[in-house]
């Protein structure tokens, strides 16, 4: 067992006693110089656990490129680019670019030659390192913290030598890919039950449970055949339904009720009894208005169109929101309901000019849903209520599994990269 030494730094602790510990610019040099001939081609971005890439890779995601280009750093191969306001959510990683980034980027280039990036890459990604880090930042915002460089560049890192350095990147290369590669393989498996889910819950609500039933043309493009006994009909002659409202904040009059206030990042789970955001420290309290009934049921139709959810209490929702209840003919249960409405209503969706999937009013009203019989309604409710949720348990144990996997990486880098398992014998073989 090797000797260990208290390394005097906060976020590291201790290491082997034969390491030493260096201030971060002892390692490596700020690259500061700066643009001036490159254009738009050689602008390179940074994206979280994904590193550089050229900005045309990046699509419609994050900030976008400067109109000029001559406050911007430049970047060559090798060099270590890391977000001063993202770092801490693992906003970093090596170039395998020449070109130019975001003023706002460290571009850290190694002083010797000898410096196996692939261990400061590692050590880099040790969560203690990068939470450290962001907390020298100042902002608005704690994960959008600028770091300064006068701060970040006093950071004591740990310097094992050459020989070690290049053991644990090639230990940590290959044990972290094992990981990554059984990370992929679960993503793919929750790709496969969600579209098994979805392909489900489509079968089922538009061509029923018995695949021998005969069938009719439903007079609708997207929907094809249905079973004989079904009808297509407009929303509106079959639900009763209602959009929310969001009070003035200012307004102390819209609080000191006794409901939650629900908005579409409360969507999701299959009841809501407690909303994650509210306008005041109390929470929302809308008075004057009526309240949804419990048991109703709420549909998004902005933004995350389709998404569905009960009430499980008295509630009020924004106007991104609408709620449902059973009209007094009760042709359509909500049971039904809940799987059909996201299926049917987003097929009459329009866009809006920033490309996000939006109804209004109207067109929920307008659009055409399926109405089996209220036996056959009940029946397909209880059936993929079963089957659901059997599929909704797999993807939640292989998320859990995910987050297992993550954690098991993230404390293996960490015990590695500050020697507390010592990988010196390491020659690429089973560890």
């Amino acid at each position: 067992m090797r000797t260990m030494k208290d390394s005097g730094v906060e976020w590291l602790g201790e290491i082997p006693e034969d390491w030493q510990v260096k201030r971060l610019d002892a390692i490596f040099l700020n690259q500061n110089s700066r643009n001036k001939v490159l254009g738009v081609d050689s602008y390179l971005s940074l994206m979280a656990n994904v590193g550089v890439i050229p900005y045309a890779e990046k699509g419609a995601v994050g900030n976008r490129a400067p109109i000029e280009f001559d406050k911007c750093k430049l970047v060559s191969q090798g060099d270590f680019v890391l977000n001063t306001m993202n770092f801490g959510i693992g906003s970093f990683g090596v170039s395998a670019y020449d070109g130019m980034v975001s003023p706002v980027y460290f571009v850290l280039r190694p002083l010797r030659a000898k410096e196996t990036l692939r261990y400061y890459r590692h050590l880099f990604n040790t969560t203690g390192f990068r939470l450290f880090s962001q907390m020298l930042g100042s902002g608005i915002l704690e994960h959008r913290a600028a770091i300064p460089w006068d701060e970040f560049k006093t950071i004591g890192l740990p310097v094992p030598c050459d020989e070690e350095q290049a053991a644990i990147a090639s230990y940590l290369d290959q044990e972290t890919s094992r990981i990554d590669t059984l990370i992929s393989k679960k993503e793919q498996l929750i790709e496969k039950l969600l579209e098994r889910r979805q392909a489900l819950i489509t079968q089922v609500v538009t061509k029923g449970l018995d695949p021998n039933v005969p069938m009719k043309d439903s007079g609708v493009e997207w929907l094809g055949e249905v079973p004989e006994g079904w009808s297509v009909q407009p929303l509106w002659t079959i639900l009763t339904f209602s959009t929310g409202w969001t009070p003035p904040s200012k307004d102390d009059a819209n609080f000191g009720g006794e409901h939650p206030w629900v908005n579409i990042s409360d969507m999701g789970k299959k009841e809501i009894r407690e909303t994650q955001k509210t306008l005041s420290d109390q929470g929302v309290r809308l008075v004057g208005r009526h309240p949804v009934a419990t048991g109703s049921l709420l549909f998004s139709f902005k933004l995350s169109v389709g998404q569905v959810s009960f009430a499980g209490c008295e509630l009020f929702t924004n106007e991104a929101i609408a709620s449902f209840s059973e009209s007094p003919s009760q042709q359509v249960l909500l049971d039904f309901a809940f799987y059909m409405l996201p299926v049917a209503v987003p097929e009459n969706c329009s866009w809006n000019i920033y490309g996000a999937r939006m109804l209004n009013e109207s067109r929920i009203r307008q659009a055409r849903i399926i109405v089996p019989p209220t036996t056959e309604q009940a029946k397909i409710a209880a059936y993929l209520d079963k089957e659901i949720s059997q599929i909704d348990s797999l993807v939640e144990k292989t998320r859990k599994a995910i987050d297992l996997l993550k954690e098991r990486r993230q404390a293996l880098i960490t015990q590695v990269v500050t020697g507390k398992i010592d990988v010196r014998g390491f020659a690429g073989g089973n560890s």
